[in-house]
C-alpha cells in the first residue's frame, strides 16, 4: 500500500463522541510473549501474559490497539525493574494518554539445592509487577511487586494430638508490595525476597529429593510445624519494618492433605 492511500484511510478511533464518559483503563490484555527479565543483572529467559491499557479521555470514541504492541517491541532488553517507569512513560506518548497502567505476570526460575545431597534443579516461582502512572490524577505513581512462593506447612494440631506422624500441605505464600516511590521499587532484590517467604515455612520445597534429602526435610518439617495463621503472621512481622513499603498484604492458601478443601489467611498492612 502506497503512503497516499495509507493516509487515505479514515481514523474511526480519533472521531469525536459527545457521551461524556470517560474510560479508566482501554487496551489489551491476555497477551503472551517470551520476555528476558533481570533481576540485579541476573538474566533468565521466562514467557509473560500482560495487560497494557491507558484511560481513554471523554472526547476521543477509541485508543490505538497496535501501539500498545508497538510500545512494548520497542523496550529496552533485557527488561527489569528499572524498564517499569520508562515503560509507563512511553505508554503515555505513544497513546497521547494522562493515565497508564501495565500488569505483567510471569515464573522466575532459581536454582535450589538439595538440603542433604546437594542435588541441583530449578524451582520456579510466580512473579507480578503492576504499575500505573499519574494514579487520579494526582501526579503519582503506583509500584507494585506480587511474589508467590510454595512451602510445606506440618499442622501443630495433629502433631500434638497424633500418636504418630503429623499431617502437612503444600502452602502457596503470597506477599503484595506497594512501594512507596520509583526508587523504592527499583532497588527491590526479588531473589531475596523469595528466600525470606520461604522461611516462615515448616520446610521449603525441592524439585529433586533422594532419600537422605526426604528423611531431612521431614524430619524438619515436624520439629518446625505452622498454623496457616502462624504463615500470614510471619510474613506480617518480615515485611512490617521496611521503610521502602507504603502499604502490603499478605496471604497464605494451603492446599490440605486430610480435607477436600483448602485453608486460607490474609493479611493487610498500611503504614
Amino acid at each position: 500500500m502506497s503512503n497516499e492511500q495509507f493516509t487515505a484511510i479514515k481514523d474511526v478511533q480519533a472521531y469525536q463522541d459527545e457521551r461524556n464518559v470517560e474510560i479508566s483503563k482501554v487496551g489489551i490484555s491476555g497477551l503472551r510473549l517470551p520476555l528476558t527479565f533481570s533481576n540485579k543483572g541476573n538474566e533468565q529467559g521466562t514467557v509473560m501474559e500482560a495487560a497494557f491499557t491507558v484511560t481513554l479521555q471523554k472526547e476521543r470514541k477509541g485508543t490505538h490497539m497496535s501501539r500498545f504492541i508497538e510500545v512494548w517491541d520497542h523496550q529496552d532488553r533485557p527488561f527489569s525493574l528499572l524498564s517499569v517507569k520508562p515503560l509507563l512513560n512511553d505508554l503515555e506518548a505513544k497513546l497521547d494518554a494522562t493515565n497508564a497502567q501495565f500488569h505483567l505476570k510471569f515464573p522466575l526460575f532459581f536454582e535450589r539445592e538439595a538440603p542433604v545431597s546437594k542435588a541441583k534443579s530449578m524451582m520456579d516461582f510466580n512473579c507480578e509487577i503492576i504499575a500505573r502512572s499519574n494514579v487520579q490524577n494526582s501526579g503519582k505513581d503506583h509500584f507494585e511487586l506480587v511474589l508467590m512462593a510454595p512451602v510445606t506447612s506440618l499442622c501443630p494440631c495433629s502433631k500434638e494430638i497424633s500418636e504418630f506422624s503429623a499431617h502437612s500441605q503444600r502452602s502457596h505464600l503470597t506477599i503484595s508490595l506497594v512501594l512507596k516511590d520509583q526508587s523504592s521499587f527499583e532497588a527491590l532484590d526479588i531473589d531475596a525476597l523469595l528466600h525470606e517467604m520461604e522461611s516462615v515455612g515448616s520446610s521449603k520445597l525441592y524439585p529433586l529429593l533422594k532419600r537422605p534429602d526426604e528423611k531431612y526435610v521431614t524430619e524438619h518439617a515436624y520439629k518446625t510445624p505452622r498454623f496457616v495463621e502462624d504463615l500470614v503472621r510471619d510474613l506480617v512481622v518480615l515485611l512490617r519494618e521496611r521503610t521502602d513499603l507504603a502499604a502490603f498484604s499478605v496471604q497464605s492458601e494451603n492446599f490440605e492433605s486430610i480435607h477436600n478443601h483448602q485453608a486460607y489467611a490474609k493479611v493487610d498492612y498500611t503504614f
